[in-house]
């Protein structure tokens, strides 16, 4: 669809079109300058010529927005239609996010990985604003958690984290299961791909903790071998592997969060946001503070050099190296070279 407003369209006399953001399957976002409070984001769905009971059911997303309000949460402003050529078109201003989307964040790294404390403080801040979600009664189930639906925010201090596009949202029935819709397949858990109504406050977790493997490892978990985007649950038949498998920063504890969120069985995972920020406290997050920084590179660089098959020799060789300069680790790592040696990347 082409874009529904140009720059410097003026909307109902309050908001002028700065740029198009970009769109995603229902609405297309926009840049706006509101005429007394300034430069907002303005959502305006796709749907022009609709009937004022269908305004009202796509402007829900605002209204659940506006009810709970959270520093991790998209701050709504105001919703309203406008008549356009096409039809009415319904629209709401949310606050502007002016560091962009964590997929453009993390894709800004390149072959780097997102330092462990910056990956960790994001997830906590996604975890802070989906745990009020989840407090609601009947408890608010996200369903598209991703990282294009994660925004960033800065101040002088500190980068802000912005959970947007509760698009697919619904109140949770534990007793019916009755949700209906499906996110991002790469970012849903194996109940939900055998069964769109198995969604709960527990696949919110599992996507968080996909965007935390991610972060941390350039790599999507259960990934080996398949399509992410598969609408099936056959990528889970192998064991997960613990992010410190591709990140020697890793912790131990990290390890541990980050395989409970992604456990097979919801009934090993965290039910909700809410046990899991309950978790955060306890988590400790340099595993490597104490190894010098020239061993700890080498360790990193012949695990990165371990994804390529063909590299698992020269891989064994310079782990052998650095674990003869630091002996103490030998425990940790000594079976990783057992097993490139006999060809198998683990």
């Amino acid at each position: 669809m082409t874009q529904l407003f140009e720059e410097n369209d003026e909307i109902n006399g309050k908001w002028l079109v700065e740029r198009f953001l970009g769109e995603g399957a229902f609405a297309q976002v926009y840049r706006v300058r509101h005429h007394v409070f300034g430069r907002q984001a303005m959502k305006v769905f796709k749907r022009p010529g609709l009937s004022l009971p269908e305004v009202k059911d796509l402007l829900q997303e605002a209204v659940l927005l506006a009810n709970i309000q959270h520093p991790n949460i998209i701050r709504v402003f105001d919703a309203d239609t406008t008549a356009h050529e096409l039809g009415l078109i319904c629209f709401f201003t949310t606050e502007y996010a002016q560091g962009g989307t964590l997929d453009e964040y993390w894709r800004g790294h390149g072959d780097e990985f997102v330092a462990v404390e910056t990956a960790f403080d994001i997830f906590k801040q996604v975890v802070q604003g989906l745990a009020l979600a989840h407090s609601q009664s009947p408890a608010i189930v996200h369903r598209d958690i991703k990282p294009q639906n994660i925004l960033l925010t800065y101040d002088s201090t500190q980068m802000g984290v912005k959970i947007a596009d509760f698009g697919l949202a619904k109140k949770f029935n534990p007793l019916t299961l009755a949700l209906t819709g499906l996110g991002t397949t790469g970012f849903k858990p194996p109940e939900v791909l055998r069964d769109i109504k198995n969604d709960s406050p527990a696949g919110d977790v599992w996507a968080v903790g996909t965007c935390l493997y991610l972060l941390l490892t350039d790599s999507f978990p259960y990934a080996d071998g398949f399509e992410i985007e598969r609408d099936d649950d056959a990528r889970f038949s192998a064991p997960l592997k613990s992010a410190s498998t591709y990140n020697i920063l890793v912790s131990h504890e990290l390890d541990q969060l980050v395989n409970r969120c992604l456990a097979f069985n919801p009934l090993d995972r965290f039910s909700s946001a809410i046990e899991v920020l309950e978790a955060l406290e306890t988590i400790e997050l340099n595993r490597a503070a104490t190894i010098p920084n020239a061993i700890a590179g080498q360790i990193q660089q012949a695990i990165d050099l371990a994804r390529d098959v063909s590299m698992l020799n020269t891989a064994a060789d310079l782990l052998e190296h650095a674990l003869a300069q630091a002996p103490d680790l030998k425990p940790q790592y000594a079976s990783k070279i057992a097993l490139w040696r006999k060809g198998i990347s683990g």
